[in-house]
């Protein structure tokens, strides 16, 4: 059974950070109390079934996104339409960002699919911008507030 929608959830939030670095460790506690992440996700059950996170809202206008899914490609239409309108009302609306930017393994094709159907246009590569566990390049993909077809 899938869950409510779950804010700054704190499991969620690990879950989702234990992706992004890669089992590094990360103090949960201080990035929640600081305000530098924001997190949305659902369970599957007892385990974690997507989390969208939100950080680096040091500009003005622009904040940085991953989505993290636990189920390798098997969430639903209604799910990830969810998913999106929340993301979209919070980065938007509540934050006020007029952008916002992600990036993706140049070699994970499924998170290429997501990310574009989302509505992120490709922005440019980082050459060489992940180092583990193997060195390759990262796509930058980029969404303006008026490209945004989820709000």
């Amino acid at each position: 059974m899938i869950s409510e929608v779950k804010i700054n959830d704190k499991e969620l939030l690990k879950y989702s950070l234990s992706k992004i670095y890669e089992g590094g460790n990360v103090d949960i506690e201080h990035l929640m109390d600081q305000r530098e992440f924001v997190c949305f996700g659902q369970y599957l059950g007892n385990d974690p079934y997507w989390v969208v996170s939100i950080y680096d809202f040091t500009t003005d206008g622009d904040c940085l996104l991953d989505i993290v899914l636990n189920r390798k490609g098997m969430l639903s239409v209604d799910t990830f339409k969810r998913m999106a309108m929340i993301t979209a009302d919070y980065v938007f609306f509540q934050a006020g960002r007029t952008r916002v930017s992600t990036m993706v393994k140049q070699s994970n094709e499924k998170s290429i699919r997501l990310t574009k159907a989302f509505g992120f246009k490709v922005e440019g590569i980082v050459r060489n911008g992940y180092n583990k566990p193997k060195v390759e390049d990262k796509i930058l993909f980029g969404m303006l507030k008026e490209e945004c077809t989820w709000i």
